[in-house]
């Protein structure tokens, strides 16, 4: 069964319902054959995810690689934190995709202003 926490936050996410309420879904079979969710930090679907405290989808890599993101629970990386991304990195285009989804990372040169996933 799954756990009541976790249900609670599934409502709150955007995948059918009829997915998320189904008693034979785990974590190992969860994605297998249904729709992907959209990473909240990047315009790419697919890869291993985890659902951050505020409800939403990110990629594992986009969190460890994001200077504003943090796990609530380092040991194991779970319960990522979203909410010390600033606007400045939510609203940037990247310079590689040319996308605004996302959070980009500004390049740490001081005279370059890019940004990228």
């Amino acid at each position: 069964p799954i756990h009541k926490n976790l249900n609670d936050a599934w409502d709150k996410v955007a995948i059918p319902l009829s997915v998320l309420h189904n008693k034979n879904t785990s974590f190992a079979n969860f994605f297998n054959g249904k729709p992907l969710p959209k990473c909240s930090l990047c315009c790419t679907l697919g890869g291993a995810y985890k659902l951050s405290t505020d409800y939403r989808w990110v990629h594992m890599s986009c969190c460890i690689y994001h200077p504003n993101v943090y796990f609530n629970d380092a040991k194991y990386s779970n319960s990522p934190v979203l909410s010390e991304i600033s606007m400045q990195s939510s609203n940037a285009m990247c310079n590689v995709c040319r996308s605004t989804i996302g959070a980009c990372i500004k390049c740490t040169k001081s005279s370059c202003n890019k940004w990228f996933h």
